[in-house]
Parts: structure tokens; C-alpha cells; sequence
């Protein structure tokens, strides 16, 4: 699928809420009522392994949602794979996820994040871009974004955590996801939307 047709399907998919491939990708998790994700590069291995942050989504939920019929949960994890599948063809990278049946997402590629019909370029210096969108899930409104910040991408070696071979054992540092959320609070911007959405 061409990118211009994915992108033109992006804006098409808003009432569901609504890159860097080399040496790097994405993660995520959950602070309360937000959801996030991360656009990264890496180089080298282990310990000597240096990380470099580019882009991050925030994307805020409500927690009013009812319980889905197990027919919706099905039509969104259908949705939820076949938005994978495009994004693949288009030769983009999925980020997003799912919660009470509502899918939000976006996708991106070496250069660019696209979020609800829109491209972002992504930051290739000491700065990483943050995206944030209310209304992820469309309970209460229409997927918006409502924001779009800077946030120094020098995070600390301890929130990337590490993996490294000596003799015959594999040792295995876990990262510190509160980090990356100490660096987004540096932006007034991002900490009061932080602050807004519940944010422990």
C-alpha cells in the first residue's frame, strides 16, 4: 500500500483514536490513564550500547468506558491486525494499542511519525518530539491532538536498562520507565497534561 493511502486511511479511522527502523524501535507502557510509546535508535551491544531518543505519543483515555461485548473485542483486534498488516506494507512501524474494544494508533518511519492524519518529523539531534492526544478512545469526544512539545532526549543510562553475556550467564538490567517521564515533565506542556490525565 502506497503511504499516501495509508495516511489518507489514518484520517478516516478518527473515531477510533487514531520512525528510525535502523538499529532501534519502540516500547511503551501505562501511567494511569495514559498510554504511551517511545521511538528510539541503538547502536552498539550490552553494556557499551548507546540509545537515542526520538519521538514520543501520549495518548490520554477515559476510564468510563463500559464493559465490551466479546463481538466488539473481536471487530477491534481484527482492526488492531489489519492496521499492523498496512502500516507493514506501507513499510511503516505500528505503535499504538487497545483498551474496551477502541483501537488508537499511529505509525512511523525513519524520519517522520504519523498520528491521526498528520506527519511529524522526528528530531535527529539532542531533542525528542512528544505528541500528545485526548480522547484516545472517543469516549467523550473526537481523538485530538491537543499538543505537540520538545523534550531533551539524553535520558539516563538506568532508564534504558541493559543485557550483557559474561561466561556462561546472561545478566539482565531492567530500565526505569519513571525516567522517561521525569524528562517529558521538564515541558510545562506535557507536565500539565500529564497532570490532567492522572498521571501517577
Amino acid at each position: 500500500m502506497r503511504l499516501s493511502s495509508l495516511l489518507a486511511m489514518l484520517s478516516c479511522f478518527l473515531p477510533l483514536g487514531t520512525a528510525i527502523a535502523q538499529g532501534g524501535g519502540n516500547a511503551g507502557g501505562e501511567w494511569g490513564q495514559i498510554a504511551y510509546a517511545y521511538l528510539y535508535t541503538s547502536s552498539g551491544e550490552g553494556r557499551a550500547a548507546v540509545h537515542s531518543l526520538h519521538g514520543v505519543v501520549l495518548w490520554a483515555r477515559s476510564d468510563a468506558a463500559s464493559e465490551p461485548t466479546p463481538e466488539a473485542t473481536a471487530a477491534a483486534r481484527r482492526l488492531y491486525r489489519e492496521l499492523q498488516a498496512r502500516a507493514e506494507d506501507a513499510n511503516q512501524h505500528f505503535i499504538g494499542g487497545m483498551r474496551n474494544a477502541r483501537v488508537y494508533w499511529g505509525m512511523y518511519g525513519r524520519d517522520s511519525l504519523y498520528l491521526l492524519g498528520r506527519a511529524f518529523g522526528l528530531p535527529k539531534a539532542d531533542s525528542a518530539l512528544v505528541v500528545m492526544v485526548d480522547h484516545a478512545d472517543s469516549i467523550g469526544g473526537q481523538p485530538t491532538i491537543v499538543g505537540v512539545a520538545q523534550v531533551d532526549a539524553r535520558l539516563p543510562p538506568s532508564f534504558w536498562g541493559t543485557t550483557w553475556m559474561s561466561a556462561d550467564t546472561l545478566f539482565h538490567v531492567q530500565g526505569r520507565p519513571s525516567e522517561l517521564r521525569r524528562a517529558l515533565q521538564e515541558s510545562p506542556l506535557v507536565r500539565r497534561f500529564l497532570e490532567l490525565h492522572g498521571a501517577p
